[in-house]
């Protein structure tokens, strides 16, 4: 959906028929440059719509929708989903050759990705990249060992 669709989401939910069976909603976002922001944007947008409000990150507002909301990566640093998968993947031996590989891209391109972490994992989406030199990388190589990466640890 992304988080730019929310309110538009939300307006269609509280409209939609069944609506009065549901009993909770759990709201989660990235961060981006401020999970600060992150939460009072989802705020706003339970306000628009008459919904309860969560006071702050992963309190609950209301008895009826039961709403929360959580904002990647970790409800406090800036960043996205994809700060919390590399996250898990910090002490792993190969993330070092990762690291090698971009560095050494970054030097021979002249637009590199702004948002590593989005070029790292497994979200990095090709047709959304600026630049062809870092197309193939994103999605050939890097994304599905990032993604071979994380499947190897419990939690995923």
């Amino acid at each position: 959906m992304g988080k730019r669709n929310l309110g538009n989401f939300l307006i269609e939910l509280v409209d939609s028929v069944g609506f009065d069976r549901v009993e909770s909603i759990g709201i989660v976002r990235d961060a981006d440059d401020s999970a600060a922001s992150g939460l009072q944007s989802i705020q706003s947008h339970l306000r628009n719509v008459g919904l309860p409000v969560p006071p702050t990150f992963l309190d609950s507002a209301g008895d009826w929708p039961i709403i929360s909301a959580f904002v990647m990566p970790n409800n406090a640093k800036n960043g996205a989903l994809e700060a919390l998968c590399l996250e898990v993947l910090q002490s792993d031996p190969a993330m070092d050759c990762v690291a090698e590989f971009f560095q050494c891209v970054s030097g021979v391109v002249t637009d590199p990705p702004k948002e590593q972490d989005k070029a790292l994992t497994p979200s990095c989406h090709p047709a959304k990249t600026r630049n062809c030199a870092w197309e193939r990388p994103c999605k050939e190589g890097i994304s599905l060992g990032i993604t071979r990466l994380l499947m190897g640890y419990p939690n995923f």
